[in-house]
């Protein structure tokens, strides 16, 4: 069960989310607005957060946190290389010396 406060801020949140869709239907359907050449609503927030992806490399810095979390999430592609790499390597040293048979060979049908 919710408490008195919790109900409170929930109808509060209620109440604030139809007064912006009111006034979003408000802007979107206005005439006037499309007949001067604007014909999109204007979203503070959404603009903020473009403007946020826009200039994020501006204000990066360097932490090992950040140093820490780009090299674990390219290690595992070099990782993956590494050992396709090596076992690829080995299936071709034995195809090409003979030590595999033509049918016994793994991949022989593909192109």
């Amino acid at each position: 069960m919710a408490t008195q406060s919790d109900r409170e801020v929930m109808e509060f949140r209620r109440q604030m989310k139809e007064k912006l869709k009111k006034e979003f239907r408000r802007q979107y359907w206005d005439p006037f607005k499309h007949a001067a050449g604007d014909g999109h609503v204007f979203d503070p927030a959404l603009q903020r957060y473009m403007s946020m992806r826009a200039c994020q490399y501006d204000y990066f810095k360097a932490t090992p946190r950040t140093t820490i979390a780009g090299l674990l999430s390219i290690s595992p592609i070099f990782i993956t290389y590494f050992f396709v790499r090596r076992e690829r390597k080995k299936l071709e040293e034995d195809c090409g010396t003979g030590k595999i048979a033509y049918e016994d060979r793994k991949y022989k049908f593909m192109v």
